[in-house]
């Protein structure tokens, strides 16, 4: 997924958003079909989920590209926030729709659901949706030119750096929290995700309000960054002086600081794909692979240090997010998009 997200959205800067989504979206009906047909090989399996998880990924970076492409600079991020908190409720209900599915008809019910489910969207996409990138056959080395220009400004890097610690919180928690609400407390998997409904409700809260409210984005994620340091100040606080921690209260905290997140997130998104609006798929892209490779190296790192140190996890978090209120004065205001 990480590497097709860098790859779409530079394909889509040259060749336009509609032909790398039809191309995706067959890729993805296509090897979501084979898997039912092939899955007494181990191997044709991991290959067909591989290629299913690459066709899927496709609307993550291309979805934001495309409202680029089409709103007014002082509107993407709050537009972006919107799209965002949808994108958040399927991880809410999807368990429980794959549970349900797997339950009573099987495993392979639920790729043939998934089927059933695009084949109205790549209809839609082919007859309905045009073509929104208005700087197609720009040339790959112009594209390359302008990326690598990008990776110098100070403000993309600090802005990809706000994101990566909003990822690295995010992604290690989800990791530790078996670890903490199942063996430490002795819960169940049903209380776990119980608990992780609130988690991702603070995200979709955070992401409408920062779409509402019309505030500037450096002013979000300003906001945000405040809200996460002081939840997750008082938090080590209350984990350093309680040694038996109540659940309830760890996530109403953890909740507070996703809510942050929320304000931070699409902010981000929005002034980045504004440096360059012809490189917007590029440029998303190149963050998307960022961040997943980071939450990838974040949820190995915690894995060794989760069991013996797992106070010193969110120490760290107080930490990242003390150097985000740093960073915050590092941001060169005049030269962000007026989004500001």
């Amino acid at each position: 997924m990480a590497i097709m997200h860098l790859v779409y959205g530079y394909l889509s800067d040259n060749f336009g958003r509609k032909k790398i989504i039809l191309f995706a979206l067959i890729a993805y009906i296509s090897s979501s079909l084979l898997i039912l047909f092939f899955d007494q090989s181990y191997f044709l399996l991991l290959f067909f989920r591989f290629m299913q998880s690459a066709g899927a990924c496709v609307g993550i970076v291309l979805s934001i590209a495309i409202i680029k492409d089409i709103t007014p600079e002082k509107d993407t991020y709050k537009i972006i926030a919107f799209v965002i908190s949808a994108n958040m409720t399927i991880p809410i209900f999807s368990p429980i729709i794959g549970g349900v599915l797997n339950e009573y008809f099987g495993w392979q019910s639920i790729h043939l659901f998934l089927i059933i489910s695009s084949i109205p969207l790549i209809f839609y996409s082919w007859f309905k949706l045009d073509e929104t990138n208005k700087h197609i056959n720009q040339g790959q080395s112009k594209i390359q030119r302008k990326f690598f220009a990008l990776l110098y400004k100070k403000n993309f890097n600090i802005l990809l750096l706000f994101s990566l610690i909003s990822i690295f919180t995010s992604f290690t928690f989800v990791a530790i929290s078996p670890f903490l609400i199942i063996t430490l407390k002795g819960y169940n998997s049903i209380d776990l995700g119980f608990m992780s409904f609130f988690v991702s409700l603070g995200f979709i809260i955070g992401s409408l309000l920062s779409g509402f409210f019309k505030f500037k984005a450096i002013l979000m994620i300003k906001i945000g960054t405040v809200i996460c340091f002081f939840n997750y100040f008082f938090l080590f606080i209350y984990l350093f002086y309680i040694n038996d921690f109540e659940i309830l209260i760890l996530y109403f905290f953890i909740s507070l600081a996703t809510l942050g997140k929320g304000l931070i997130i699409p902010s981000v998104s929005g002034l980045i794909v504004n440096f360059n609006k012809r490189i917007a798929g590029t440029s998303l892209g190149f963050v998307s692979f960022t961040k997943l490779i980071f939450a990838s190296l974040s949820i190995l790192l915690i894995g060794k240090i989760i069991e013996d140190y797992f106070l010193f996890i969110f120490f760290l978090y107080l930490i990242l997010y003390f150097f985000s209120l740093i960073l915050i004065i590092y941001l060169d205001k005049d030269k962000l998009a007026y989004t500001i």
